[in-house]
């Protein structure tokens, strides 16, 4: 029956899986009422049921396909993402993925196996489309981000994702909060800094230049982009966040004026 179960469709699986289950539970309460002396063989059941959990999710789970984005401009085709996963502390588990742009309007596609809605720190490395300009970039940057590999919704990595990630991951890690709570407060802030206000903007990775709020990620990378050279708009977009993650704000009047 095992066998067969794990070769129909998920809900048939789930259906055998409870069933095999209530039919255990029985058992393992017909042991313990009728005897004290069988504690040994009521772990045997749980261990074989637990066994038997564990390999069906593996067999009855689908691949997850992500799909997204990665811009400042966009970057070239060819050019490498990468997703480590993170534990519950945000600390990597050793477990990654990569893939590569496929055109030059930042696309890209990943199927990943089971991911339990683990998070996920986002970093790509390449050649970026210069708005300003009209033209690719002399050098490569690095942008990142944070996300959660829980739907087949878009990741996007962008300007705003750079400059929010360790915001969010300060929010979690030094006061608790949960993932969508620190999501949506370190955007908020961040847009704030710029006398923004956009209550449909609750995450970062969803916006994009091509997406309904294009003008205002547009604007923010224009504004950091400006006639800089490669180097230098590294270095501007790393002291903007190094100075936003502990409170949300920017004190520093040398990066106010910079930008």
């Amino acid at each position: 029956d095992i066998n067969n179960s794990i070769k129909n469709t998920n809900t048939e699986s789930t259906r055998k899986l409870d069933s095999i289950k209530n039919v255990i539970l029985k058992i393992d309460t017909s042991i313990r009422i009728t005897t004290p002396t069988t504690t040994s063989l009521t772990d045997s059941y749980n261990k074989l049921l637990t066994n038997y959990i564990s390999i069906l999710k593996i067999l009855t789970t689908q691949p997850l396909t992500i799909t997204g984005k990665i811009e400042k401009g966009p970057f070239s085709k060819g050019s490498i993402i990468s997703f480590y996963e993170l534990d519950s502390n945000l600390s990597q588990t050793g477990k990654s993925y990569s893939t590569t742009i496929n055109d030059n309007e930042g696309n890209y596609e990943l199927k990943v196996g089971s991911t339990n809605g683990n998070m996920v720190r986002v970093q790509t490395d390449g050649f970026y489309y210069n708005e300003i300009l009209n033209g690719l970039s002399t050098s490569r940057i690095v942008m990142t981000g944070i996300s959660k590999l829980d739907s087949t919704e878009k990741i996007n990595i962008n300007v705003l994702t750079h400059l929010e990630r360790r915001r969010v991951e300060y929010l979690m890690g030094t006061t608790g909060l949960s993932y969508d709570v620190a999501k949506k407060q370190s955007v908020s802030e961040l847009l704030k800094t710029f006398n923004i206000t956009d209550p449909t903007i609750t995450r970062s990775e969803k916006v994009s230049l091509f997406s309904d709020t294009k003008d205002i990620l547009l604007n923010l990378s224009l504004l950091f982009l400006g006639y800089r050279t490669d180097a230098q708009l590294s270095e501007l977009l790393t002291d903007f966040s190094n100075d936003f993650y502990k409170d949300g704000t920017i004190e520093t009047e040398d990066i106010k004026k910079r930008i």
